[in-house]
């Protein structure tokens, strides 16, 4: 049994995540650089040697413009004379790679790419509901049981929790409105 992976590149998942740029910019982009996406379906799709120059054509319009503005001329000539790698309508067993080539396949390699950017978890501090807890109660705010929810990670009560005292203050809205106060021993 072999995994089989197509080389194919989402153009929508180039705007705004790799590029900080929107729709009609990479677009433009690609039309600098005569890249013709192909479609599956609604789907527009590029290839991984034409992400590589994108990326390349954007690292130089960074750096040097007229660095990228001779590197737009050049791949737009080569790939107007039949060197762009996939075409439209290639048959698919062209895309395809076996499973030896699966862990250097440029689609694998993105989409491993853009999970592990998703699953890094945002760096958290212990503390930081003792911290909103401490800026409401030195602002002297009511806050809803929605909001105090959010910070404690459950439904609020009325008591002692973290060195607070909640104490149920009228209604915000549909929702119970809260007072925070701090103990002192």
């Amino acid at each position: 049994m072999s995994a089989e992976v197509i080389d194919k590149i989402p153009v929508a998942s180039l705007y705004p995540d790799r590029y900080t740029l929107g729709k009609t910019k990479v677009y433009e982009y690609m039309g600098i650089l005569n890249i013709k996406p192909f479609r599956v379906g609604k789907a527009a799709f590029i290839t991984f040697e034409q992400l590589k120059a994108l990326d390349e054509y954007c690292r130089l319009l960074a750096e040097n413009p007229a660095a990228a503005a001779e590197f737009a001329v050049s791949y737009a000539q080569s790939s107007s004379q039949g060197e762009q790698v996939r075409e439209r309508n290639a048959p698919v067993h062209e895309l395809v790679h076996t499973s030896a080539d699966l862990s250097t396949s440029p689609a694998w390699l993105l989409f491993v790419e853009a999970i592990a950017a998703r699953l890094q978890p945002p760096a958290s501090d212990p503390l930081a509901p003792q911290r909103q807890l401490q800026e409401i109660c030195e602002q002297g705010w009511t806050v809803s049981s929605s909001q105090l929810r959010q910070i404690l990670g459950i439904a609020p009560k009325a008591g002692d929790r973290y060195g607070f005292t909640f104490t149920k203050a009228g209604r915000v809205g549909r929702q119970l409105a809260w007072r925070i106060g701090k103990i002192t021993f």
